[in-house]
Parts: structure tokens; C-alpha cells; sequence
């Protein structure tokens, strides 16, 4: 019920979707009522439903436009602060540059509509990529014993796993490994091979599942 020489705006918040008869009644200083009557469909935004791609050191996030929404926020906290869309407000992108490589990111998306009617995306995490030139392979050592440049190594901060193989100009099989940390000494059967080049063939399985395969030439210098 509505008092007062003026009619205050009332609001009510429907927590569940469904048609509603909503009545409101009006009385005047002199006691006179009126009551209007009118039913009403409550609805709820669709749920944002959130992709993203990577680069090594940005991850853009796009979401198709909700339909009622008006507007859209995000969060990278869990929903704890929101902020506009780096693209704006009204946009369905969200890019976050100035990354690590290998970084994650978890994003909500937040759906506004008319009044307070809001929708929330499930989290999506997402990760910048590992780039390929940090897996790096010499093409030249010097197994000279003088503690410098004594092995051939594979040299990258994202190996999971690894597999090493070096061929002499015969097609001869002289080294192979599994281990990360190990490289060619420039020996086979603790024989010194002699100066010339080598052929490698390097098959590297980064953190985030991805394989590179990197074949080459090495030069053998003492």
C-alpha cells in the first residue's frame, strides 16, 4: 500500500523465474483506495558462456551477446571486484596483454540487464602459450674439457619431457637420451668422435602438453 501526498517508487526482486500477479494499491489523505491488478512474466539473462584464445603473453576472452543484457563485467578475482570489458562495457571481448608466458587466468563474466537482473558466467581459466623458440639447440659445441660448451644440450625453462637423438654423417645412431639435464659429450662407447658435423633430432613435450620437433645440424669443434 502507497501513502503520502506523492507516490514513492516501490520495488519488489523476484529470486525465481515465473509469472506473477503483481497488485498495488493507491489510498488518499481522505481514505480512498484504488487497486490495480496486473500479472507479470519474471525472467532470468541466459548464463554467458566464455571462450578464449592465447598468445604468449596476452589471453582475450569473447562470449556471445546475452540476449536482455545491456551491459557486461568481468572479474579475475572469483568474482570478489568487477570491472568494464577492456573493450567497453556493451562489448563481448576482454583482453589481458602484458602476460608471462605460461601464465594463467581464471574470468567470470557477469550479464547486466533492466533493473537488477543479472546472470554470471561459470569460470573460465585459460593459459598464454609457450613460445617455440624457447627450446633452443646450439649448432655448434667445443667438448674440450675446459668446462665450457663441453655438451650438446637442449636449453628450455618449459620441457616436461624430452627425447635426444645425434647421428654421425653415416646415419650412424652415436646418442641418444631421455633425461632433461643430459647432453651429447661428444663421445660414443668413450671414444672421442672426431671433429665434423652431427646431425640431431630433438622431440620436446612442453608444460602444457605441446610437442616440438626440432631437427639440425651441429658443428663438433675442439
Amino acid at each position: 500500500m502507497i501513502t503520502g501526498s506523492s507516490s514513492p517508487v516501490q520495488s519488489h526482486i523476484y529470486n525465481t523465474p515465473g509469472n506473477y500477479e503483481v497488485k498495488l494499491t493507491l489510498e488518499t489523505a481522505s481514505g480512498c483506495q484504488s487497486t490495480f491488478t496486473d500479472h507479470i512474466l519474471v525472467s532470468v539473462l541466459p548464463t554467458p558462456v566464455v571462450t578464449s584464445e592465447a598468445t604468449i603473453n596476452s589471453i582475450t576472452f569473447k562470449w556471445d551477446a546475452v540476449p536482455g543484457a545491456n551491459s557486461y563485467q568481468v572479474s579475475t578475482d572469483n568474482g570478489v571486484t568487477f570491472t568494464d570489458p577492456s573493450s567497453g562495457p556493451a562489448s563481448t571481448t576482454h583482453t589481458i596483454t602484458g602476460l608471462n608466458t605460461n601464465q594463467v587466468v581464471t574470468l567470470i563474466v557477469k550479464a547486466t540487464g533492466e533493473g537488477v537482473c543479472q546472470s554470471l558466467s561459470e569460470p573460465l581459466t585459460a593459459k598464454t602459450d609457450l613460445p617455440e623458440l624457447d627450446v633452443y639447440v646450439p649448432n655448434t659445441f667445443t667438448p674440450n674439457g675446459d668446462g665450457k660448451n663441453d655438451e650438446l644440450k637442449v636449453y628450455s625453462n618449459y620441457i616436461q619431457s624430452i627425447s635426444m637423438k645425434v647421428f654421425n654423417q653415416w646415419g650412424q645412431m652415436i646418442f641418444s637420451t631421455t633425461e632433461k639435464d643430459k647432453g651429447w659429450d661428444g663421445t660414443y662407447k668413450g671414444e672421442q668422435q672426431p671433429v665434423g658435423v652431427y646431425i640431431y633430432v630433438v622431440s620436446v613435450t612442453l608444460q602444457d602438453g605441446k610437442t616440438i620437433t626440432k631437427k639440425g645440424a651441429v658443428n663438433l669443434i675442439r
